[in-house]
């Protein structure tokens, strides 16, 4: 019989796992991490083009694990960088907030529709197609939440955001990115349930007491988390795999921490 393995498939947040792999940090259980690119990038070892993904997902067993991270700047794309028009939102599990001044208040459900459009639009049907196709539990992993440091995130911005001019207009405050990250998250849940995928938070302990990725856990850019904070999740994919594996009927009932 093959060892159990776990396969996780991603977008950029990603690299924090194969960061920790690299580093030699985590060896106790089989693991591969693969990028999913679009078809008209360079081909490598380490991507996953769309119909492979698919077919990957088709060769696990039922002792296997197949995690899926995607998306995980959207919440960025919206809220990063201080919009011309400040707006704010509330989220519902906070009735003692209010809003921000000086902003143009959003209904939450307005909100999260937006994001869970945008999902349903683009991987959502990805995640139908892997999780028929594959005989392993799929689970879909929270990605970091947003780092608090405004200046950090000015000093490690990337092009994207230097080139629409970040220097200039400044960053989101941190409490509204924080909210955009959770409705995003919130509405991937919703979308993972639907599928019947398993939504699994991001290991406690890399956030700080007002839910930001902890310091520690900086990657050195604006918007992903270092291979410490991957290796977090490595660990928690293997308990994951050890008190699950082949009963994916458990992963679908309820989230795993």
């Amino acid at each position: 019989m093959a060892e159990p393995r776990i396969i996780i498939i991603g977008h950029s947040h990603v690299n924090a796992m194969r960061g920790a792999l690299r580093a030699c940090a985590f060896s106790s259980t089989p693991t591969e991490v693969l990028r999913h690119v679009e078809d008209s990038y360079a081909k490598s070892p380490e991507v996953v083009y769309l119909h492979e993904a698919t077919v990957l997902a088709g060769t696990l067993g039922p002792d296997d694990l197949l995690a899926l991270t995607f998306g995980g700047n959207q919440y960025n794309i919206v809220g990063l960088m201080r919009h011309p028009e400040p707006f704010d939102f509330l989220l519902p599990s906070n009735a003692q907030e209010d809003y921000s001044p000086e902003t143009q208040p959003i209904p939450y459900q307005a909100m999260r529709a937006h994001f869970a459009s945008s999902l349903q639009n683009g991987f959502g049907k990805l995640f139908e197609q892997i999780s028929q196709a594959s005989q392993a539990p799929v689970i879909c992993l929270e990605v970091p939440p947003p780092k608090e440091d405004e200046s950090y995130i000015l000093r490690a911005a990337d092009a994207y955001f230097l080139e629409r001019g970040i220097s200039d207009v400044g960053v989101t405050p941190a409490p509204l990115r924080l909210k955009l990250w959770r409705a995003q998250q919130e509405a991937v849940a919703v979308l993972c349930d639907k599928i019947g995928i398993c939504y699994v938070p991001c290991p406690h302990d890399t956030r700080d007491a007002k839910g930001y990725l902890a310091p520690a856990y900086y990657a050195p850019d604006a918007t992903h988390a270092n291979a410490d904070y991957g290796l977090h999740v490595l660990r928690q994919l293997e308990h994951i795999l050890r008190t699950h594996s082949g009963r994916r009927a458990d992963l679908k009932s309820k989230a795993v921490q």
